[in-house]
């Protein structure tokens, strides 16, 4: 929602203003376009009794002119259920090629809750010329959908909770791998720590195993050598099985 609406000087010369609106008429189409409710697809909820309590207006003329809008005039389109009105000719005075607007509409068009009025903005958008023809809406939906994949991707390696393994799992993998880790002693040391790793939460033991394998190798390379070892760390210097 915009802090203010433009209202084009050419409304005033619009020949269905100037023919066959009524003072009435004209005060009520200027309160559609700059209440606060509208946004930039000129489609937006607004309840009767908002109407009511905005213009001044009581229930029965606000439903007077609601009728004559949509049946006489033909300037909008109101659904009763969702409640939410459409301006036909929102697009004279406000809409924009800009892509940042387009933007904008697409992504308020999505959120009308009107088969109706969803499907009579598509119209009036391609009808009118802007931005948003086929092509371009197959890119938004291509582009929605990827994020959606990716974020329902990032969702499910989330889902994916750590099961801390047996001794006899941790056994089973060393034997695989051909290295000399204490599977017992693995087990112990991160058993103690809450199967964290630093401060963050393990998230693939075998990873962990590995990790183990490269330090003990070099571990034993640096007791082979003249280096000095000034401290044991069991995850950069783990514990080797003798």
């Amino acid at each position: 929602m915009a802090v203010f609406r433009k209202i084009n000087i050419d409304f005033w010369e619009d020949s269905k203003v100037v023919d066959d609106f009524t003072p009435e008429d004209r005060y009520f189409m200027l309160y559609l376009m700059t209440n606060p409710h509208t946004n930039q697809t000129g489609c937006y909820e607004l309840t009767p009794r908002q109407m009511e309590f905005e213009t001044g207006y009581n229930k029965d003329t606000i439903s007077k002119l609601i009728k004559r809008f949509s049946e006489n005039l033909g300037i909008i389109l109101y659904d009763e259920n969702t409640k939410e009105v459409l301006i036909k000719n929102w697009h004279k005075y406000n809409w924009s090629t800009s892509p940042k607007i387009m933007a904008c509409i697409f992504k308020e068009v999505e959120n009308i809750k009107s088969t109706e009025l969803r499907n009579s903005i598509d119209t009036l958008l391609i009808q009118y010329g802007y931005n948003i023809d086929t092509v371009c809406i197959q890119k938004h939906n291509k582009n929605k959908n990827k994020k959606k994949e990716e974020e329902k991707e990032i969702n499910s390696k989330d889902d994916k909770k750590f099961v801390k393994p047996s001794v006899d799992e941790l056994k089973k993998y060393c034997l695989e791998r051909k290295n000399t880790i204490n599977a017992q002693q693995f087990f112990d040391y991160y058993e103690s720590k809450g199967w964290l790793i630093g401060k963050n939460p393990m998230k693939d033991w075998k990873a962990a195993i590995r990790t183990w394998e490269q330090n003990q190798i070099k571990y034993k390379n640096n007791r082979n050598g003249s280096e000095e070892i000034e401290s044991f760390d069991y995850e950069n210097t783990p514990y080797r099985a003798f």
